[in-house]
């Protein structure tokens, strides 16, 4: 042997494979643990086309090679990035998150990869990986491509964690050159268990090293050695010899790794399977959500239990989302009801969770060993967003805490509360009445040190928004409804959007957005609709006003299959709703008996 040494090669085939697995271009086949892509390399590219896409939007960016966007695209899409929309992409939720973090803190994506700004790449890095987390907690949608993404990802991090968690683990976070030779040696999946598994400090330190000095040897080999052992640490040395990922991965490596251990801190993570599934996603409060105290709580400007009605369009999360943040401080949580939304979904109820029999010898079906043990069924008590939010009202007095449900009525609300019904009755914001939990909830309650008996404190608001004439909803019995206060909001009252965004083109002349709906709500009074079905205010967003196939698509279709489904020929022209799209002609055409110049 030459460039390495037969004593080189035993010493670092103790964690190292002989036989690697390799990708098809023959390099080392790596499983990174990071958003790090052949593409998107580091976090300020990431950003930068974000920002690109905000303010140009996705269909005009360009590149030397169509391939290329293709693959950015796809990159920021398993992201949940971008979204489709139409025939182009748009910044999801969490993109906008990502920017306003960025704007806010006045960073720019070219600070991203300075290391001075490494608190605002960890943050940044931790709104994606939330983002992805609450998909595989929440979402049912396992075939979908950020699902798949966030279960892999999860699944690396868990491997890497659970290889290192008998370690000093924020030390291992804040060792960027132990996370770039971790990532680079991360094939198999077995490298990093037993790289972590040798139980001396020093002597880890010096394999590590070992492996650097090979890498960057200037008597590195200009072809793969034909002897089986030093073509193993060939392959694994390749990588950084060749640069075949950049340096700048150990920042990556950094941040998604610092961002994982955050949300360790805040949320139970799910267990998932070296085939990615995700075998255990309950949400529980942990008992390290306590908030630093505040020296004093702001009340809320409106009621503690809420109900915000109005036809579509009408406003009614925005108005609950601006009281709720006229706290900076309020903890918030918004569920949507739906038909099988039931009590259990919002209060708790035990659900199936795997645990694990201590066993040797099983392997996965693609023939990896499977060291957590023989699986078995366990039941716990999961608890809901409503259990979830009282137990840390309770714990943490100063801060207020919200919960709110969209389309309250789109499940059958007295059911939905079931004994926590008579909590609702409250004077000066605190229940008048105590139940006594269930047990599996009072164990709950206890673990959390509090007692069995439940009211809620006057720090515990619920809101809710419901439409009365939507298709399929429950009605609200008396008892129910004098429990709540209801604000109603109408389809009479002025859109806010500013002066020069608030245009549509009809028949090719443009209005007012607010006298073109308005024209429609009178048509549709004088034909006896109720008004819950009117056109509300912002039932198009901005941006949809100036995009005729939104206006056709969610207003005409809305009023055609929806409100005028018996009564259509009363204020469509049309026998079809073909014949409408096409006299439509993006805004061109006048296909609705409405007359907008008197």
């Amino acid at each position: 042997m030459g460039w390495v040494t037969q004593e080189q090669c035993a010493s670092l085939l103790r964690f190292l494979d002989v036989y690697p697995l390799l990708n098809n271009h023959k390099n080392l086949k790596i499983k990174h643990f990071s958003f790090y892509s052949s593409e998107l390399k580091n976090l300020k590219q990431t950003v930068s086309l974000l920002e690109f896409t905000k303010r140009d939007s996705w269909v005009n960016y360009t590149t030397s090679d169509s391939k290329t966007k293709v693959r950015y695209a796809n990159s920021l899409q398993n992201m949940g990035l971008l979204i489709e929309s139409d025939s182009d992409l748009i910044l999801s939720d969490t993109a906008n998150q990502v920017l306003k973090y960025i704007n806010d803190k006045g960073v720019t994506s070219d600070d991203l990869v300075d290391k001075a700004y490494s608190s605002d790449a960890v943050e940044v890095e931790r709104i994606i990986l939330e983002n992805l987390l609450l998909t595989l907690k929440q979402s049912d949608d396992t075939d979908g491509r950020v699902y798949k993404f966030a279960s892999e990802i999860f699944f690396r991090l868990q491997d890497f964690y659970e290889s290192c968690d008998h370690l000093d683990i924020d030390k291992i976070a804040n060792d960027e050159r132990l996370l770039y030779f971790c990532q680079l040696i991360n094939s198999s999946g077995f490298e990093l268990k037993k790289f972590f598994s040798i139980a001396d400090e020093d002597e880890r330190l010096e394999l590590k090293e070992l492996w650097y000095n090979l890498a960057e040897d200037k008597d590195y080999p200009n072809t793969e050695p034909t002897n089986p052992f030093e073509r193993a640490i060939y392959i694994y040395t390749r990588p950084l010899a060749k640069n075949t990922l950049q340096y700048d991965l150990r920042f990556r490596c950094r941040n998604i790794f610092s961002a994982y251990l955050l949300l360790k801190k805040e949320y139970d993570m799910p267990e998932i399977s070296s085939e990615f599934i995700v075998l255990r996603k309950n949400l529980v409060v942990q008992e390290k959500l306590l908030l630093t105290p505040l020296t004093k709580r702001d009340e809320l400007r409106l009621p503690h239990q809420l109900i915000v009605t109005g036809c579509p369009g009408s406003g009614k999360s925005t108005y609950l989302d601006i009281a709720a943040n006229q706290d900076k401080t309020s903890q918030i949580i918004r569920v949507s009801a739906h038909p099988e939304y039931s009590y259990s979904d919002l209060i708790g109820c035990y659900k199936p969770v795997p645990i694990y029999q201590k066993a040797d010898n099983i392997f996965s079906a693609n023939g990896e060993k499977f060291e957590k043990g023989l699986p078995r069924i366990n039941y716990e008590f999961v608890i809901g967003p409503l259990v979830k939010q009282l137990i840390q009202a309770i714990q943490n007095p100063t801060y207020n805490f919200i919960l709110i449900i969209e389309e309250i009525n789109r499940t059958n609300a007295n059911a939905l509360f079931g004994d926590f019904f008579q909590l609702l009755d409250r004077k000066n914001g605190e229940s008048e009445l105590r139940i006594e939990a269930m047990p599996d909830l009072a164990a709950v309650l206890i673990e959390h040190n509090l007692t069995s008996e439940v009211k809620l404190p006057s720090n515990f608001y619920i809101w809710a928004t419901m439409n009365a004439a939507d298709q399929g909803v429950f009605s609200l019995d008396s008892a129910f409804r004098r429990r709540w206060e209801f604000i109603y909001r109408g389809y009479n009252e002025a859109c806010k959007y500013p002066a020069g965004n608030r245009s549509v083109v009809y028949g090719g002349e443009t209005y007012d957005w607010d006298v073109f709906r308005g024209k429609i709500n009178v048509k549709l009074l004088d034909l006896g609709v109720h008004e819950d079905k009117m056109i509300g205010p912002y039932f198009l967003k901005m941006e949809e006003l100036t995009d005729p196939r939104k206006i056709c698509n969610k207003l005409f279709l809305y009023l055609w299959e929806d409100v005028l489904r018996f009564q259509r020929s009363d204020l469509m022209k049309f026998k079809s709703f073909a014949d409408l799209t096409s006299s439509w002609n993006n805004g061109n055409g006048s296909p609705l008996e409405i007359n907008l110049n008197n």
